[in-house]
């Protein structure tokens, strides 16, 4: 049996340069190839992969599931739930929304009490 090994990736650009059909173009991908069709998920705060869905994964029969998630605490519970469901891929997108600030706050906040042992910024109140 292959060893799969999880994969973490992060696409940078400005508007229209292609980050989310790169995305769905690997995600589907990893699907078809290495997990039999598994549906991906995506929690995204815009609505960018419902142009994607006809052009790659309604094609390929591959099931999209998207959700709008308005904070990072819910953008955690959608990436288990996508776990349950059997997803093989979860993508999260537009690091700049409210998640994604909630996100590197915390990881801020992490990074400064593994230094430091101790925490000086204020937590947000969402988590």
């Amino acid at each position: 049996m292959t060893q799969i090994i999880p994969l973490k990736m992060g696409l940078f650009g400005g508007q229209g340069s292609g980050k989310t059909t790169t995305a769905a173009l690997i995600a589907a991908a990893l699907s078809k190839e290495l997990h039999n069709g598994a549906p991906v998920w995506v929690t995204d705060t815009e609505p960018a992969w419902q142009f994607v869905r006809p052009r790659i994964f309604v094609p390929e029969k591959i099931e999209l599931v998207t959700r709008k998630i308005p904070t990072f605490k819910a953008m955690l519970q959608d990436m288990y739930e996508a776990e349950k469901a059997g997803a093989c891929v979860w993508a999260a997108c537009s690091p700049s929304s409210h998640p994604g600030r909630q996100y590197r706050r915390s990881t801020r906040i992490s990074e400064e009490y593994s230094q430091t042992g101790r925490v000086t910024t204020r937590p947000l109140s969402t988590y």
